[in-house]
């Protein structure tokens, strides 16, 4: 019974619209062959993840990840999220598949403008991507203005945009001064740390901590809990990101410190808010894989924070190291969990709603559970694991074979996930 009355409140969210859906599947699809190649890349060009951090193949590799991994995650998802939380259609579809023509193309030139050292190529593919992001806050902006009742996740993602286009601004001025280096002189490295840092904390965390709180209150399920503390990180992180930005580009010392302190209380501050949410999940339903990927990627986020603070207080710490954690561990390991846990929601509404009741668990209906393998999910997480766990202690130690090592079970992990994937659209 707690299976059937989980299923009737996703039924009643209404959101697998087929048009909607393919949409979406169009950029988790191409999100989904970009994380493959991402993990793939340091086994044939050890350059991206041993060189330094201002080097081009490394900057290549890590937008790969941002523009081709996650943001193409971020924007399939939320064009099934916004609507759904405000009961509004989404402004257009068809803008977001003229956003796609001018994405996909964008990022695939610049990633190579940063391998060939071409500015051209890089001014090219960051003029594209910026139309494709406009087109998107524009699409996602317009909907938001349709919502007739706010709620936390609502905000979180409608701040995010604002972020974004910070993101997108600081990006352009970076990839101008390449070709006119006096523009920025001497304070081009504290832009791009504030570029990174507004990309992945404004941007990227500010809605996984929203989108998160949304997924797993409603896969647990949980009902009755409170939602003060997502409040609290919602303000904490701002204020973190905003003084951590601010100190960067003006070389404040003491504020960026009070930024990262900041941003640190606001991680602790989300991970009591998915406990307490945890704590009222329904006792009848087995817990989802996408939880045990959540709490992986929470303690993963945690030392990616301790590797922060200890580089503002002036310890040596390596970027390559503190961007695994980040990119790899957090972020990664949120979207791959989540994904295992939407898409086969989605694509079985898509495959079995009906107008009338459906016998849900029969021979031909199956359970959301029966859509994926959950021991490959399972697997797929240990190799997530001990895979960054390798990697990282071979980056911090200068030993390449076990970044290798790492890098190669952690591609295992990936397969997992894919195998999963093709699981699910070939039918359970």
């Amino acid at each position: 019974m707690g299976k059937l009355k989980s299923m009737s409140v996703f039924v009643r969210l209404n959101i697998g619209a087929r048009s909607r859906y393919s949409l979406s599947l169009l950029y988790f699809l191409t999100a989904a062959v970009d994380f493959l190649v991402w993990i793939i890349t340091p086994l044939f060009d050890g350059r991206v993840v041993t060189a330094p951090f201002l080097d081009d193949a490394v900057l290549g590799w890590v937008h790969l990840a941002t523009l081709g991994w996650i943001t193409m995650t971020i924007m399939g998802a939320t064009f099934q999220l916004v609507p759904v939380l405000g009961g509004a259609k989404l402004y257009s579809e068809r803008l977001g598949y003229w956003q796609y023509a001018f994405y996909l193309p964008g990022m695939i030139l610049l990633t190579h403008g940063f391998w060939l050292h071409d500015p051209a190529w890089l001014m090219l593919g960051g003029m594209l991507l910026a139309l494709a992001i406009l087109l998107y806050v524009y699409n996602l902006l317009r909907t938001f203005l349709r919502i007739k009742q706010w709620n936390v996740v609502a905000v979180h993602i409608a701040t995010a945009l604002g972020y974004l286009l910070g993101v997108l601004a600081f990006g352009l001025l970076l990839v101008i001064n390449r070709q006119n280096p006096e523009l920025l002189g001497a304070g081009r490295l504290e832009l791009l740390a504030a570029h990174a840092h507004l990309a992945l904390v404004g941007w990227v965390s500010l809605t996984i901590f929203g989108v998160s709180y949304q997924l797993i209150s409603m896969f647990a399920p949980a009902q009755g809990y409170s939602k003060r503390l997502s409040w609290w990180a919602y303000g904490t992180l701002n204020a973190g990101i905003i003084a951590l930005t601010a100190g960067l580009v003006g070389g404040w010392a003491g504020l960026g410190r009070t930024g990262g302190l900041l941003l640190a209380a606001a991680a602790l501050i989300y991970g009591a808010q998915i406990a307490e949410i945890l704590r009222h999940h329904s006792e009848t339903v087995k817990l989802a894989i996408n939880i045990p990927y959540t709490l992986s990627a929470i303690f993963f986020l945690y030392g990616a924070i301790g590797l922060g603070l200890a580089r503002l207080w002036g310890v040596r710490v390596p970027w390559s190291v503190y961007g695994l954690l980040i990119l790899g561990g957090w972020i990664a390991l949120t979207i791959v969990g989540q994904l295992q846990r939407i898409l086969p929601f989605l694509t079985w509404l898509k495959r079995y709603q009906r107008p009338r009741p459906v016998k849900i668990g029969g021979r031909r209906t199956p359970t959301l559970d029966q859509t994926i393998n959950r021991s490959w999910g399972w697997a797929g997480l240990a190799c997530f694991n001990v895979g960054l766990f390798t990697a990282g202690t071979g980056l911090w130690l200068g030993l390449n074979a076990l970044v290798t090592a790492g890098m190669t079970l952690y591609l295992l992990g990936a397969l997992a996930f894919a195998a999963n994937l093709i699981k699910l659209w070939r039918g359970a």
